[in-house]
């Protein structure tokens, strides 16, 4: 408001918006595992919308690694390392750091020939089950399992997504995965892909895949179909 001897008048009003920086509510966990098992590294950070955050390995950006939760399944001696999420938003950034530590695991097995892994001529060895352990690239020889998980993440505008994550074997050929979804676990329809995004990351050995969907997206349950 501007005002002299003759009169006063005010200026147009203008808007003020004060966007809060990025801060930690739960701190990165670290890891110390043995090797095959499952490091889920998971932040609560809050600030203004909207938040971008992205996840480094040794300081290095890991591909299509933007959610606030990092999965790493089977994990091997080469995955050991300092483990970064960097989030930001127009009024700053924030870091967290977590270490995960690798153990390799002690065992000694005997061979398995290659036809008691692809086929079913022995009786013990049924063969739609070991053809889909090998697919999501199990290890029959050492009994490990990776089966299909859910879980909900948030990304940075706040939106909650559903979560399917599996395994690709890479020396499973010649295989399509289907990710199906139902709501009476009796009627399976193959998803829309067209709604979700999907991260896939190299672990050598196989393929970790992770399929995010709105929370209010179609189908209850989820699976993953292994066709031929």
């Amino acid at each position: 408001m501007i005002k002299n001897g003759v009169g006063t008048t005010k200026s147009r009003t203008t808007k003020l918006t004060v966007i809060l920086k990025p801060y930690v509510s739960k701190p990165l966990p670290s890891f110390d595992l043995l090797e095959g098992k499952t490091a889920t590294f998971s932040a609560s950070i809050k600030g203004g919308k909207p938040l971008a955050y992205q996840w480094q390995k040794d300081g290095s950006d890991l591909d299509d690694q933007t959610k606030n939760k990092l999965s790493l399944r089977g994990v091997k001696l080469s995955d050991a390392g300092t483990y970064k999420l960097i989030a930001t938003n127009p009024a700053g950034t924030v870091e967290l750091e977590a270490i995960l530590t690798v153990v390799a695991a002690s065992r000694s097995v005997p061979p398995i020939p290659d036809q008691r892994i692809l086929t079913a001529s022995n009786e013990d060895w049924d063969a739609s089950a070991t053809i889909l352990r090998q697919a999501l690239g199990s290890n029959p020889t050492t009994g490990q399992t990776y089966l299909p998980q859910t879980d909900t993440v948030e990304d940075g505008d706040g939106t909650i997504y559903v979560s399917f994550s599996y395994t690709e074997n890479k020396s499973a050929t010649a295989t399509n995965y289907v990710v199906e979804h139902s709501t009476d676990l009796k009627s399976w329809t193959p998803l829309d892909m067209a709604n979700t995004s999907v991260s896939r990351l190299d672990r050598g050995d196989f393929i970790e895949v992770t399929v995010y969907l709105p929370a209010n997206g179609a189908g209850r349950f989820f699976r993953v179909s292994i066709q031929p």
